[in-house]
């Protein structure tokens, strides 16, 4: 029994594999259409409208895929820090801090929204050339005198904004 869009999965990696990039988009598209909810097919749209700057396409990819991750908080970082990339690639640096921001509330996967916002910061064309520094503090979750006292400290230290208060289980898992 030949299920169509794993049909056209295979073709698009076929396409992929005899360097036919656009045949291999236009096939993965139409996979796409025919199972909607598959992640992994919206993970490899993604990836390759991306390599092939179809950036519009990427992005609507990337928005389905974070609405396909609601259960977790890991893969939609993952998305958010790819919407970042885009927005790079299309020259937004303000959109993409926002995006990098979103991530790194939500988890930051081997630091890459961390290395993304090192990177614009300071660039001339992002905020008029100011920097961003990324402070880090433990609210602990149980212990809400410790939670006020990062922030305090932070507050002290001439922190703009505090965004994403988390625990340290969830931070140290």
């Amino acid at each position: 029994v030949i299920v169509p869009s794993d049909y056209h999965m295979s073709r698009s990696q076929s396409f992929y594999k005899s360097k036919k990039y656009g045949l291999a988009l236009l096939e993965i598209q139409t996979a796409a259409q025919l199972k909607p909810n598959n992640r992994k097919i919206y993970e490899i749209l993604t990836g390759l409208s991306s390599i092939l700057l179809r950036l519009d396409l990427a992005e609507k990819s990337v928005n389905h895929l974070i609405q396909l991750s609601k259960e977790s908080d890991l893969l939609q970082a993952r998305g958010y820090q790819k919407l970042g990339d885009i927005n790079i690639m299309q020259g937004e640096l303000n959109e993409a801090r926002k995006y990098y921001k979103i991530a790194l509330t939500l988890g930051d996967p081997k630091n890459l929204a961390k290395i993304a916002l090192n990177e614009v910061s300071g660039n001339a064309a992002f905020l008029g050339g100011e920097s961003i520094t990324i402070l880090e503090g433990d609210s602990t979750c149980i212990d809400s005198a410790a939670a006020v006292t990062a922030a305090e400290g932070q507050i002290a230290d001439g922190v703009a904004a505090i965004m994403g208060a988390d625990c340290s289980g969830v931070t140290g898992a």
